[in-house]
């Protein structure tokens, strides 16, 4: 079932997608990878942006169109539940 708060959910994707940019301004993967709280800190904000774009259901497609929605909802499986083979430099 699609979220009630739409514009909310969204706007959560947006603030993650900028903490992960600010997580990692000037970082190349080489010092990502090195930063282990970095890096825990990246994924934690993936799950959030997975899981907001589960909740935004259809909502998604309207709001931004084009976009791999089924991937972005997907990746919070594999950070929750195969989070021991996540590789660091494929995040």
């Amino acid at each position: 079932m699609p979220s009630e708060r739409p514009a909310r959910r969204f706007a959560d994707i947006i603030d993650n997608i900028e903490r992960i940019e600010h997580f990692t301004a000037g970082m190349n993967l080489a010092a990502f990878v090195a930063q282990e709280a970095v890096v825990y800190a990246v994924q934690y904000a993936l799950l959030i942006v997975s899981e907001a774009a589960r909740r935004l259901g259809s909502h998604a497609e309207r709001l931004a169109p084009g976009q791999p929605w089924a991937d972005i909802r997907s990746i919070g499986n594999v950070l929750r539940h195969q989070y021991d083979d996540v590789d660091p430099e494929v995040i």
